[in-house]
């Protein structure tokens, strides 16, 4: 009788051991390819969207593109031009999404991002500034009554989640940066007053 070479033995005792073996590694590697093509994905949508300046659950600009189009804007108007800047935040956003759950978060911020884009003209400019943040920039508002006007209409037939809103007249001549702060500087007066109006500064 001849030696069973110890290979051999060896597949034989524990055939059954190595065939479980083999399932649970061919099991992992295919887990880890799955994650692997899963962040490459995330990532090239990530980079996606930063190429192409947009907000990826509402479709409006993101804050990157919103200021180089306000600022090439500024630069080609009239002296005589005068515009509007709006800085939008939902109020509690945290607390609705701690009972709502996120997903119902983003789908009213949707509804939200979608009443703001049918409030303004498609001249104005209108972004996802921040998670639960919107900023417009109102082209060629007349004055600053109607700005006021403005932002009580938004406020009174805004249903979808209550906002607070900062606002200021702005034109050419003055540094974006410096509206921008005046702007958030009267949404934190909103904020404090007791949320859901607006102030103008």
């Amino acid at each position: 009788m001849n030696d069973i070479p110890v290979w051999k033995l060896f597949l034989q005792t524990y055939t059954t051991e190595i065939i479980v073996f083999s399932l649970i590694f061919l099991g992992l590697v295919v887990f880890q390819f799955l994650i692997i093509v899963k962040h490459r994905n995330a990532s090239f949508l990530t980079f996606k969207n930063l190429f192409e300046m947009k907000d990826g659950l509402t479709g409006l600009s993101n804050s990157i593109e919103f200021r180089r189009l306000v600022r090439n804007h500024l630069v080609t108007v009239s002296d005589l031009s005068k515009d509007a800047l709006l800085l939008m935040d939902v109020d509690d956003m945290k607390l609705f999404n701690d009972e709502n759950g996120t997903e119902e978060g983003d789908r009213k911020l949707k509804e939200l991002s979608d009443y703001i884009k049918n409030k303004f003209r498609s001249s104005d400019i209108i972004c996802r500034y921040e998670s639960d943040t919107f900023a417009v920039y109102l082209k060629n508002v007349l004055s600053e009554k109607m700005l006021y006007k403005k932002c009580s209409e938004f406020i009174e037939k805004n249903y979808y989640l209550p906002v607070s809103i900062g606002a200021t007249m702005i034109n050419n001549r003055e540094i974006f940066s410096a509206a921008f702060q005046r702007v958030a500087e009267a949404l934190a007066i909103s904020k404090k007053e007791g949320k859901g109006r607006f102030t103008v500064l």
